[in-house]
């Protein structure tokens, strides 16, 4: 670890904490205890990509990935006995939708930013309403 010091500028060895000041000072002006916090998670630049499995009616095991790039969601999936993978295009209403709960889980997590959540929302609700 590295030396503190008292104005409380220093970085941990670890990156994903950060130092942020001395709890408690000695006599001496030297921390006793002390403060870390979580630093913020840098977020993937590029291509984000998903994957999830579910069950068929018929019981066989779907793989299905995501990926957005330059604000397009492109979604692929096969079965486990297929061998490659097929485009979803277009893509259906109920994939968005699992789509959509595990961007909500890796929000919640820190891993992705909130804009992608809210364009994809809007993204459901347009499909929802030429759908209907």
């Amino acid at each position: 670890m590295t030396k503190a010091t008292r104005q409380g500028d220093v970085l941990s060895e670890r990156t994903s904490f950060c130092y942020v000041g001395p709890a408690r000072v000695n006599r001496h002006g030297l921390p006793t205890q002390l403060s870390w916090r979580a630093a913020p998670v840098p977020y993937a630049h590029g291509m984000a990509k998903h994957e999830w499995r579910e069950r068929t009616e018929s019981g066989e095991q779907r793989s299905v990935r995501a990926s957005h790039h330059a604000g397009k969601w492109t979604l692929e999936s096969r079965l486990k006995s297929e061998t490659g993978w097929t485009r979803l295009d277009p893509v259906p209403l109920d994939d968005l939708r699992e789509l959509l709960d595990v961007i909500e889980r890796k929000y919640q997590r820190g891993r992705l930013p909130h804009d992608q959540v809210v364009k994809l929302r809007e993204l459901i609700e347009e499909r929802e309403e030429l759908e209907e």
